[in-house]
């Protein structure tokens, strides 16, 4: 019989969190954060030692049929991408998925590392800038163009470590502080009603 805690995303998530937090104080945690154009959602969002990483996470219920596609996205955005699953899907997991991505395999006990993540390096700009919200930008006193659209085409004329260091405050401006609450809720460990402290992507951005 499958053990509840294997069969969905969400709780695997707690353990995912808990996994992070046992080894590096030093961390911010987003829960369902809007990256890119279209506007999609990475499971969690990492930010440890200014690096920005995707976290995927697959139960034994999910399948693995559109994960292909979401790490060719996250490659163009995150500095790392990590993929947490259960020992169903291990397999797959090896023989699918690009050397770069990190595999972990998460049992009732343990979280073990199937494979560790390497520095993705073929990130694209303007997908990094449609990460980050208009109003924000604007914020930071960037002006430029007739829209939205005009002000990312033409910050993106800036070089990639720029245009990377203003993802990265965004992305620590927008989940800090809820992290900071769920670190204070949290408990011992994490649990699934307090993930939604986490949240930290679900408003459009213009």
């Amino acid at each position: 019989m499958i053990p509840n805690i294997l069969r969905t995303a969400e709780p695997l998530k707690c353990k995912v969190i808990d996994y992070f937090m046992a080894k590096n104080d030093n961390i911010i945690i987003g829960n369902e954060v809007m990256y890119g154009i279209k506007r999609k959602v990475v499971d969690l969002l990492l930010i440890k030692e200014k690096s920005i990483c995707a976290i995927e996470i697959k139960g034994d219920n999910d399948n693995l049929n559109r994960l292909p596609e979401q790490i060719v996205e996250y490659s163009k955005i995150f500095d790392y991408v990590y993929v947490f699953s259960t020992p169903k899907h291990v397999e797959s997991l090896i023989d699918e998925l690009p050397l770069g991505v990190g595999i972990f395999i998460i049992s009732e006990e343990k979280i073990n590392e199937i494979r560790r993540p390497q520095k993705q390096k073929k990130h694209d700009k303007i997908e990094m800038l449609y990460s980050i919200s208009c109003q924000y930008l604007l914020s930071k006193g960037i002006k430029s163009g007739k829209d939205s659209d005009d002000l990312r085409k033409s910050i993106s004329k800036k070089n990639m470590t720029w245009i990377h260091s203003l993802l990265l405050d965004f992305y620590t401006d927008k989940l800090n502080t809820n992290y900071t609450a769920f670190k204070n809720e949290r408990g011992i460990v994490s649990h699934v009603d307090d993930i939604p402290l986490l949240n930290g992507g679900l408003t459009i951005f213009p």
